[in-house]
């Protein structure tokens, strides 16, 4: 009578296995991660002067991100002070995008006085950011 294993071919595969592992013949397979995603920014300008009812030159948002960061990128302004407004073009970052302007408007009702605002950009879990300096001249 044959040993059960033998039915099944259990026996002759695992013989047939351990020939192949006792050769000579050696493969190393080496697996290399993804890259983390990363983004980052800078501003072409980090002070900004504005007297009341003037708009500032624009200032240019330069966006750098590696091959493995493919999500949009919203930016942000955050502590615009009262009678300050903001805009951002665009204001959500493609991945064909490279840069973005950002211009501030001091509106007739701007207070005089400085302020730290800070550029956020975000994307997905990826958040960053740069500050410009802002002042409201008299």
């Amino acid at each position: 009578m044959r040993h059960p294993a033998i039915r099944r071919g259990w026996f002759v595969w695992r013989l047939a296995v351990m020939a192949v592992a006792s050769a000579s013949c050696q493969a190393k397979l080496e697996v290399t991660p993804p890259e983390p995603a990363a983004i980052a920014i800078a501003v072409s300008s980090s002070t900004v002067s504005l007297r009341p009812g003037t708009t500032s030159t624009p200032i240019q948002v330069v966006l750098s991100r590696n091959t493995t960061a493919t999500q949009p990128v919203q930016l942000g302004l955050i502590g615009l002070p009262p009678g300050v407004r903001v805009t951002l073009t665009p204001s959500t970052m493609l991945l064909s995008d490279r840069t973005a302007s950002l211009e501030l408007l001091a509106t007739a009702t701007a207070t005089p006085g400085s302020s730290l605002l800070t550029l956020k950009a975000e994307s997905g879990t990826l958040s960053v950011s740069a500050q410009i300096g802002l002042t409201i001249q008299p």
